[in-house]
């Protein structure tokens, strides 16, 4: 848990604010190495039933315990509407939309890319590669929660692009990371790495060959309705309007933009 407010001490919420980046990394270590925190290279995020529960009560305590902040000054108070403004973003996606369940996006977008290992030299190719082997090293059990959460039926449109992305994955893995670092000359670390990335490559394909199998019972079941897109547009971008006066500013703007393209 984030450490109990000072409301009127500044380095106590820049304490606060350290200490929930912090936490926030050592759930979502994947955002944590795009980020340049290198020492959760090769790290996961916890997608079993368990973890995705520990980030939802973690993304709830940020937004309250950011929120008991006051008397800030105004950067502070910026800082901290963003903070909770981004809480609730990931919030909706994952209590509101339920997207770990509901869509393979999800997944796809949200760590199994190590591509980061490959175009950023911050470190020597032999560190990197150790870095990817543990990254490859945690996909299986990875791809175990993803199928276990995904709950079937799925759109036949989520199910497209779930074997276009898990496959996609699985000829990276073989193909183009190994490539990336075919001129390491050390044959034990080589043989390490190809063994690992294979074993990370059938663990998605697993994945996209059990989509592949539900395509049979697929539905068109992918609208969110008017009640959730409106939510969404509240949680997610902070707009908070009535649709009829979101559809009206839409056509307007189409509209000018119609009438600049004739001009």
């Amino acid at each position: 848990m984030s450490p109990a407010p000072n409301t009127h001490a500044k380095t106590a919420w820049a304490d606060f604010v350290q200490a929930t980046i912090k936490h926030w990394f050592e759930l979502d270590p994947s955002t944590a190495v795009y980020q340049g925190a290198h020492e959760f290279d090769g790290r996961l995020p916890d997608w079993s039933e368990a973890g995705l529960a520990q980030r939802v009560a973690f993304l709830q305590s940020v937004v309250a315990d950011a929120g008991a902040y006051t008397s800030l000054s105004k950067l502070d108070a910026m800082e901290r509407d963003n903070l909770i403004s981004v809480a609730r973003r990931e919030l909706f996606w994952l209590v509101d939309a339920d997207r770990p369940h509901r869509s393979p996006a999800w997944y796809i977008e949200s760590g199994l890319d190590p591509n980061v290992y490959i175009s950023r030299e911050y470190a020597d190719k032999p560190t990197r590669m150790r870095a990817m082997i543990a990254f490859f090293d945690a996909i299986p059990e990875a791809a175990t929660h993803i199928r276990a959460n995904l709950k079937t039926p799925l759109p036949a449109s989520y199910i497209k692009h779930g074997i276009a992305g898990f496959s996609g994955f699985a000829d990276y893995y073989r193909n183009d990371a190994r490539a990336a670092f075919a001129d390491v000359a050390d044959p034990a670390l080589q043989a390490q790495f190809k063994a690992s990335s294979e074993k990370a490559a059938s663990a998605m394909s697993s994945v996209a060959t059990w989509l592949k199998s539900q395509q049979s019972s697929a539905t068109q079941d992918f609208a969110q309705g008017a009640e959730r897109f409106l939510r969404m547009l509240k949680e997610t971008e902070g707009v908070d309007l009535p649709l009829e006066q979101i559809e009206a500013i839409g056509r307007a703007d189409l509209k000018r933009n119609q009438e600049a393209l004739k001009a």
